[in-house]
């Protein structure tokens, strides 16, 4: 593979900024959640008292939480494969929406995506990919696609949970082939973050990359963060400071980091 331009990472700010419900907490809020709800399971319960005490809520998280405290749990299989059915559903209807080019982060994207870029995509959906017209070849949507109806919907390998969930791991799925997504970031001269956290969830795909650029002395990558609010600035900071064992500095000294507010 040769180097190229541009790598755009797509988290699921980038949904968010173009109006679409697509956060865990919409999803447990809609009617499709309900239907699977009907079916009283005992995880649906708890994802219900976590988002009625929360303004945010990280299922794949959850997953893990009550995996460990209801290792006995024999429905436990069969409630997750009706959630994962539930919330494919529910993105497919989100999915026909049409989104607008005029948000921050469409322009962020627009103004800086060109012939020569990648796009890795960490959501179900395929808008980024969509507005720019990027090539099959040249995107990945890491999880799966709701385009095709498979998405991989769980934990990463690191989480914590009973081994007799281990249909939970995203790489126990039939689908999940490995990613692309290393190889890129090598590759890659700039480096776009848009509307990803560098969360818990998704923190260990990047652990690699923020260590070399930390440990050797290669040569300075463009790195573009942006963020929503002082308090998505913040979270993103404490993300960094995770995955990089308390060297940003170290980062900065190195690269060229960049952040930019989407208002």
């Amino acid at each position: 593979m040769h180097e190229f331009s541009k790598l755009f990472i797509i988290g699921n700010g980038f949904d968010l900024s173009n109006g679409l419900k697509t956060s865990y907490k919409s999803f447990i809020n809609s009617d499709f959640f309900a239907e699977f709800s009907r079916q009283g399971a005992g995880i649906l319960d708890h994802l219900k008292s976590v988002s009625e005490n929360s303004r945010w809520v990280d299922i794949e998280a959850e997953l893990a939480v009550f995996s460990k405290a209801n290792r006995l749990d024999e429905n436990f299989r069969t409630d997750y494969e009706a959630l994962k059915n539930a919330l494919l559903n529910y993105l497919c209807e989100i999915n026909k929406q049409q989104i607008s080019t005029d948000s921050p982060a469409s322009k962020l994207l627009l103004d800086n995506y060109d012939s020569d870029s990648r796009i890795v995509n960490f959501n179900y959906t395929k808008f980024a990919q969509s507005i720019t017209k990027c090539p099959d070849k040249d995107s990945h949507n890491i999880h799966g696609n709701v385009d095709k109806r498979k998405i991989i919907f769980g934990v990463n390998d690191g989480a914590k949970i009973s081994e007799e969930h281990n249909f939970l791991y995203k790489s126990c799925d039939i689908n999940y082939g490995g990613s692309i997504l290393d190889s890129w970031l090598g590759l890659a001269e700039n480096i776009y973050f848009i509307g990803h956290s560098l969360g818990e969830t998704d923190s260990f795909y990047f652990e690699d990359f923020f260590g070399k650029q930390i440990l050797y002395d290669n040569k300075k990558t463009n790195i573009s963060i942006s963020f929503f609010e002082q308090s998505g600035f913040e979270q993103i900071d404490r993300s960094l400071r995770k995955i990089t064992q308390n060297q940003v500095s170290k980062l900065k000294n190195k690269n060229l980091l960049t952040f930019y507010e989407l208002k």
